[in-house]
């Protein structure tokens, strides 16, 4: 069987962040390594075999036949299809981990390059338009988290240096 890790996450993804997974996987700045290749054919055999409801039924033994011919599976020992998984697996946090901070940050960061372009090149009526942007999406953010702290912090800053 193979990591359950690795299925819990599949499971859990609904078909868009399947397609945007294997975009990432696909994509040579997230996944570059010596193995890449392997990594989107390990995924695609995975979500080929959930497809067809056998992502549970399908054992280390026949991927390990699959991509490893050569090799030899031998039960209760390290494979080489194990570091596959293990790899796939890292790039799979990798994009949960991507996923979850393009989410979140997306507006705070997207403002602060706006404020950070409007201060340096001049344009003051702009840098405090988006400065009272940036302020209301702080008044409205629910939980108090360390990136609400921070950002609250680089809004003082702009205040102590601008006035």
């Amino acid at each position: 069987m193979i990591s359950p890790k690795i299925t819990e996450i599949l499971s859990s993804l609904n078909s868009k962040a399947k397609e945007r997974l294997s975009a990432f996987l696909q994509s040579p700045y997230h996944n570059s390594g010596y193995n890449s290749k392997k990594i989107v054919e390990l995924f695609d055999q995975l979500i080929l075999a959930q497809h067809e409801n056998r992502l549970l039924a399908l054992e280390k033994e026949q991927l390990n036949q699959m991509f490893y011919p050569e090799h030899v599976f031998i039960a209760q020992k390290k494979n080489p299809i194990d570091a596959l998984c293990s790899d796939l697996l890292a790039k799979m946090k990798d994009f949960l981990f991507f996923e979850e901070a393009q989410k979140k940050q997306f507006d705070e960061r997207h403002l602060l390059a706006q404020i950070r372009f409007y201060r340096r090149n001049n344009y003051e009526d702009r840098f405090w338009q988006v400065v009272r942007q940036f302020r209301r999406l702080q008044e409205r953010q629910q939980g108090r988290v360390a990136f609400f702290y921070l950002f609250s912090f680089f809004l003082s800053l702009f205040d102590s240096f601008c006035h």
